[in-house]
Order: structure tokens, then C-alpha cells, then sequence
């Protein structure tokens, strides 16, 4: 469990809930409506339709067993660039960056 202290921290997930929103938004108390409509009024310029596709495909086992069908579902990426205090890491440049191939289906 984290606990989040930092302001700026509860500002940029509270920033990255409106823009994963579907059609709503709660709070918990009323008290907090002008806080979340002056970040609502911050990010509404960013704000686009919710663009989900889904898409069903056959499954299989590891031995090409039919196991019926699986739904995928793929998001577009959001328009927040979220930085967390607890979250905190060093990038790497291309160059430095070393790709770990994927063991066999487990």
C-alpha cells in the first residue's frame, strides 16, 4: 500500500481519471466540485472521445487446442504525461536500452 502525500502527486491521478473516464466522473464529497471542475477545465482541451476497440479472436492452448473465444480490448493512449514522486526512475537513453526476448508460452 502507498500512501500519497504529495499534492501534485493526487493532482496528476486525479487528471488521468478524467481523461480515462468513459462518460462520468464521482467524488466523494460535493465539497470537492470546484476542485474537480477547475481540472476538468485544465484538461478539456485534451479531452477526446474514448476510442476503446474490441476485438474477439479464437484461443488456444499450448498444444493448438481450440479453447473458445477471448475478447482483446485496445485503448488509445492517454494525453497525460504522468509523473508520480513514488514513481520515480531513471531513463534510458535508446542506445542503453536492452530488449529481453520472451520465454516460451508458459
Amino acid at each position: 500500500m502507498i500512501h500519497i502525500r504529495e499534492l501534485r502527486d493526487v493532482a496528476a491521478i486525479n487528471s488521468l481519471q478524467i481523461h480515462s473516464a468513459a462518460t462520468a466522473i464521482y467524488f466523494s464529497d460535493y465539497k470537492y466540485a470546484e476542485y474537480v471542475k477547475a481540472i476538468w477545465i485544465q484538461e478539456r482541451i485534451k479531452l477526446s472521445e474514448n476510442l476503446v476497440t474490441v476485438v474477439e479472436a479464437p484461443s488456444f492452448d499450448c498444444n493448438g487446442t481450440p479453447q473458445g473465444d477471448i475478447v482483446h480490448s485496445f485503448a488509445p493512449m492517454l494525453p497525460v504525461n504522468l509523473k508520480l514522486s513514488f514513481l520515480e526512475h531513471e531513463t534510458l537513453d535508446d542506445n542503453d536500452y536492452r530488449f529481453a526476448e520472451r520465454s516460451a508460452y508458459v
